[in-house]
């Protein structure tokens, strides 16, 4: 059975399950990736993003993250392990997967384990801030993050670290949606937040499709 709460300072979900439901996940978001046969192309991006939270389920069910012990139904001690994840990097994460998820062959049980990480993750934010859970859910539906363009991955990893930057908290957390509608075409902090990346990219002397954020260091979770 899996769990999720949200971390002391606000910063994401922390997910707790036994080595089989991590390890069924795992085998779900293996599907949706480049692992798999595909009829699509131009998800690198995607693909990364689904990647760094299949990193964390690997990782946790070997048992190289958090681990503890709770007793189950019929009086056995079992392990639990479990790894911690952004709410940034789990928007942007459910984009890919709804976006890969519409090109790939499912069978009912990948369904259900995805039909989980959304209502473990949607249960786990209400249970930190209603108000602040309120106003993210829009982004949550279908095409709200535009998982198919083409700066996703610089999207993702820049609006992390700027979360990750403000001071811990509600505020914070309640903040989330102006992020986000930094990356919504159209909207007049979508061109601010553009030419930041640009001008990012201008210093490092790339494209600003290949923009790439140092992994930031210092998260308070």
């Amino acid at each position: 059975m899996l769990r999720a709460v949200p971390t002391k300072s606000g910063t994401g979900i922390q997910f707790w399950g036994g080595y089989e439901d991590l390890f069924a996940m795992y085998q779900t978001l293996m599907k949706l990736t480049g692992e798999e046969e595909t009829m699509y192309d131009d998800r690198e991006a995607r693909d990364i993003i689904i990647y760094s939270f299949m990193h964390e389920l690997r990782a946790a069910y070997s048992g190289k993250l958090d681990e503890k012990s709770s007793v189950n139904f019929q009086g056995d001690l079992e392990g639990f392990y479990g790894f911690r994840f952004s709410y940034i990097d789990l928007i942007f994460l459910i984009a890919s997967l709804r976006y890969n998820a519409s090109y790939a062959v499912l069978d009912s049980f990948d369904q259900e384990n995805l039909g989980t990480l959304e209502t473990l993750m949607k249960a786990a934010m209400m249970s930190y801030d209603e108000i602040g859970t309120n106003a993210i859910l829009p982004f949550l539906k279908p095409g709200a993050i535009d998982a198919a363009h083409p700066l996703l991955m610089q999207f993702n990893q820049q609006l992390a670290i700027d979360f990750y930057q403000k001071k811990s908290g509600i505020t914070r957390f309640r903040n989330i949606p102006d992020m986000l509608l930094q990356t919504v075409e159209f909207h007049p902090s979508y061109y601010a937040f553009h030419s930041r990346l640009y001008a990012m990219a201008m210093e490092a002397g790339c494209p600003i499709n290949q923009l790439d954020s140092v992994e930031y260091q210092n998260i308070k979770w």
